[in-house]
């Protein structure tokens, strides 16, 4: 069921804005949410993050050549999510096998990501637009929330969920991934596939907090030990006692969702490739509170803002179905 998170809807917003380069309040607005951290990136890399000048709206800003689309791209991801999209009794392909060794949990400094190595992978196939994909890692992410940031330096920020207050220099962003008319989630769950022309394609599930624990995230999650808790821990081997932990899951959770969401996005990290197949499933999965909180205790929140989907240099055309 979906859970509304926000007390009332403060605006929708469908134009190409003039931001300054801006930076966070430190203040968070979901009352039960850890405070951001930045991600530590190696010296070699270009950092970027979820809050200040390395956030979301600032990515493509970072790097413009090799990550512009993610400020000026026209399909990026993630979207409001409304009935138009909406796929119905129209399953996709799996082929799914069993593993009993060869999947970790990472963290990358922005997740926490299940990895398979090259064999286990194989085992695990979408196919779908004439292409055979395979399961490359899935991995969480924790929307934020609301928070306010102060502008004082031009910089072009294309997004539909910015508001800048009536005779102030403050905004308001919701870094939430995808929406459904205007509501979001606790927690969204990633499956990444990739084929042999490195085409990608992402199903993806919703969860709410509840009373009852997921029994998939907490083996996948919660359990390995000890758990990386930063980008420099080693992995942690996931507990394969059960060999079919993720055909399970895939089977049970995602060929029961016969109805989804289907359209062409990006990657909701730099470099915000677009040419994704995005699925997202509309029936909303639960775990427990003590769960979000083992995994947002090391994840923090790392959610990208809704995007302006299908707009130009001239316009933008938001969801607000």
């Amino acid at each position: 069921m979906f859970t509304t998170k926000l007390a009332s809807v403060l605006f929708v917003a469908s134009t190409f804005l003039l931001v300054s380069q801006a930076t966070p309040l430190g203040q968070n607005y979901r009352r039960d949410e850890p405070a951001p951290v930045t991600p530590t990136a190696d010296d070699h890399q270009i950092q970027f993050g979820y809050e200040g000048d390395i956030g979301p709206p600032y990515w493509g800003s970072l790097d413009p050549i090799n990550w512009g689309l993610c400020n000026k791209g026209t399909k990026q991801s993630p979207i409001n999510l409304y009935d138009a999209l909406l796929v119905p009794n129209s399953p996709l392909s799996f082929s799914l096998g069993e593993s009993s060794s060869g999947l970790s949990l990472t963290n990358d400094g922005h997740t926490l990501k299940v990895v398979f190595n090259v064999e286990e992978s194989s085992k695990y196939t979408l196919s779908a637009y004439g292409s055979k994909y395979t399961l490359q890692n899935f991995h969480v992410h924790t929307p934020s929330g609301r928070l306010s940031f102060k502008v004082f330096r031009n910089l072009k920020i294309g997004i539909c969920n910015f508001e800048i207050k009536k005779n102030t220099y403050f905004g308001t962003i919701d870094f939430v991934e995808h929406r459904y008319n205007g509501e979001y989630h606790d927690l969204e769950l990633h499956f990444v596939w990739m084929d042999a022309a490195n085409n990608t394609a992402v199903t993806g599930v919703f969860y709410d907090k509840g009373d009852a624990p997921s029994s998939f995230l907490q083996t996948a999650f919660v359990n390995p030990s000890p758990p990386p808790t930063t980008k420099d821990s080693p992995p942690a081997p996931l507990d394969l006692s059960d060999s079919l932990l993720v055909h399970k899951f895939l089977e049970a959770t995602v060929h029961d969702f016969t109805n989804y969401y289907a359209y062409d996005g990006s990657l909701t990290v730099p470099p915000c490739s677009e040419g994704v197949k995005w699925h997202v499933y509309r029936d909303v999965q639960i775990l427990s509170i003590e769960q979000h909180k083992a995994i947002t205790a090391i994840t923090k929140w790392n959610a990208r803002e809704t995007q302006a989907y299908n707009k130009t240099a001239f316009g933008i055309a938001c969801h607000t179905h």
